[in-house]
C-alpha cells in the first residue's frame, strides 16, 4: 500500500492517498497491525494535510493528522514519538506547523 500512497501523492491525488492511508491505520479496518512510517517522508500524513487544505478546512488540519497519529499510537504505543515527529514533519512541509500549537 505504501507504493500506492506514494504514487497518489506524486499525482496530487491527496484525497485518494489520504483515504488509503486512513484505511491502513484504522484498527477497525486493517486490524491491529503496526504502521512503519518514515519520519523523513510521511506521505500518508502529508496526504491527510493536503486533503484538508485542499478542501478549505484549514482549522482542523492538525486535528485530522493527529487523529491518524492517535490511531497508529493505539496499535503501537512504543512508536508514538516517531508518529508525532512524522506528523510535525508533514504539517511543516505543508506550511501549517503552527496549527499544532
Amino acid at each position: 500500500r505504501d507504493s500506492i500512497i506514494y504514487a497518489a501523492c506524486g499525482a496530487g491525488k491527496w484525497s485518494e492517498a489520504a483515504t488509503i492511508f486512513r484505511d491502513l491505520v484504522d484498527p477497525d479496518i486493517a486490524g491491529y497491525t503496526p504502521v512503519d512510517i518514515d519520519v523523513a517522508n510521511p506521505s500518508g500524513l502529508y496526504a491527510i494535510t493536503k486533503r484538508a487544505l485542499q478542501s478549505g478546512d484549514h482549522h482542523s488540519v492538525a486535528e485530522q493528522v493527529m487523529d491518524a497519529v492517535m490511531s497508529m499510537s493505539m496499535v503501537s504505543p512504543t512508536d508514538q514519538e516517531k508518529y508525532i515527529l512524522a506528523a510535525g514533519n508533514a504539517l511543516g512541509r505543508a506550511g501549517v506547523w503552527k496549527s499544532l500549537l
